[in-house]
């Protein structure tokens, strides 16, 4: 219980440094002084600063995909498909955005800070096939929706965008809602069956 408590505040001292200093000043002495921890204690649960960032995303990741999976469950989408309602798109969006702004460390540390890790992009990777299907048309879709949410989240953290947290849920959801219907509505474009080996489709190049 001890050291988990330990890891803790090394988990949140990480993110105060990102949110201020980015990853420059993301160091096992600064790390342990901000965490009121002596260096020993930081490898008592991590064996790097590596280390320490990927459990750092790791954990805000399970976070926000707990969170939305609230609104991207099945029994909140229409029809039982992948077709996001305003409704729905609420649900979900409002639980992401409303977990981002009750502490902004965290989106400044996964989107900004470590927004190149592999973890980050497992986050955003996660979040888009929440909202997807098999169809290329929903796979465009759900990675503009994902990746513009969090671009527009970001504006807004940075005062760029002048709305509430209720009026920016608002206005993301219609986005959401609007693209996943015109995406729904496109069909499946057509399959080359042509077989290439066949004789006379060989370009020679």
């Amino acid at each position: 219980e001890r050291i988990a408590a330990r890891r803790a505040r090394m988990l949140d001292a990480a993110l105060d440094l990102l949110a201020t200093g980015g990853w420059r000043a993301l160091n096992v002495e600064a790390v342990s002084r901000t965490a009121g921890l002596t260096k020993r204690y930081f490898y008592e649960s991590f064996s790097s600063v590596d280390e320490l960032g990927a459990a750092l995303v790791g954990q805000i990741q399970d976070n926000i995909l707990a969170a939305t999976d609230i609104g991207l469950a099945p029994d909140h989408i229409d029809g039982g498909t992948a077709d996001l309602s305003v409704a729905s798109a609420q649900l979900a969006i409002g639980a992401l955005i409303r977990y981002l702004a009750s502490d902004t460390r965290r989106a400044r540390a996964v989107f900004v800070e470590l927004a190149g890790s592999p973890e980050a992009n497992r986050l955003r990777l996660g979040l888009i096939r929440g909202i997807t299907d098999d169809r290329p048309a929903a796979d465009l879709a759900a990675a503009l929706l994902v990746g513009g949410t969090i671009e527009a989240f970001l504006a807004w953290l940075d005062g760029r965008v002048d709305l509430t947290v209720d009026e920016m849920i608002d206005a993301l959801a219609e986005f959401w809602a609007t693209v996943g219907d015109r995406a729904a509505s496109m069909p499946a474009p057509p399959r080359d069956t042509r077989d290439t080996d066949a004789p006379g489709n060989n370009t020679g190049i």
